[in-house]
């Protein structure tokens, strides 16, 4: 997957002005044209998946999309192999280092023709993300912030936005990005972006996001895992 299909895909959402979930595609009727993911890492261990950052912009010539996706946009590249056929987003909401809250996010279910030939699905693909500020005619300054992010698989994508309910009173905040490739065992998800914020004036970010999600003062953050059918939300 090309860094133009990343941008490409942002731009589509932003033109059609989505509002809610896409519809998974089917990949016999809905191709993308692109060659299936190189897989850049080799997963050597079956009892975990891998995850890593990646840029979603490279190169002087997609500098122009910036300041559509916004400063605080990225992705990360995913690779699985296991038993689970769904991969699965949560939202999760944190004040003082402790979860308050969390929603589901979006997924997306992998089919028969994505195993191999031990049974196992197969996810080469991609998270992308971007937060963006969103403006309100009937008043000024910055109304509320959006989340726009999609599920990127070789057959197609599916794609959502999000409220962020950043609380009145922050004064700074920044992105939480996953700081390197991460291993992570099959029945379990992790996070791989989140954004915090303070009303004091100096912040902290730490070596993983979890240390930093423990010590934000107000953060929200995605995770992702797979599960099976029963089970959609990421744990």
């Amino acid at each position: 997957m090309t860094v133009n299909k990343f941008t490409g895909i942002f731009m589509a959402i932003f033109i059609a002005g989505v509002l809610t979930v896409s519809l998974i595609q089917d990949a016999a009727k809905h191709k993308t044209g692109e060659q299936p993911f190189a897989a850049t890492n080799t997963i050597t261990d079956a009892s975990a998946w891998l995850v890593s950052p990646e840029p979603l912009i490279e190169g002087k010539n997609n500098e122009k999309i910036r300041p559509l996706i916004g400063s605080m946009s990225g992705a990360v590249a995913v690779h699985y192999r296991g038993p689970k056929n769904i991969v699965a987003i949560g939202l999760e909401y944190w004040k003082g280092g402790v979860k308050t809250g969390t929603s589901n996010g979006l997924s997306m279910t992998l089919m028969d023709q994505e195993k191999d030939k031990q049974g196992n699905y197969i996810f080469d693909g991609h998270i992308v993300y971007s937060l963006q500020d969103r403006s309100d005619p009937n008043r000024s300054g910055i109304a509320y912030r959006e989340l726009v992010y999609a599920i990127v698989s070789p057959n197609g994508y599916v794609s959502s936005t999000f409220k962020v309910d950043i609380p009145e009173g922050i004064k700074m905040w920044s992105g939480i990005q996953l700081p390197q490739e991460t291993k992570v065992p099959l029945d379990e998800s992790t996070t791989v972006w989140g954004v915090q914020g303070t009303d004091q004036q100096q912040m902290s970010s730490y070596s993983s996001p979890t240390e930093t999600l423990q010590r934000a003062d107000w953060a929200m953050s995605v995770r992702l895992g797979f599960n099976d059918s029963d089970h959609t939300a990421a744990k």
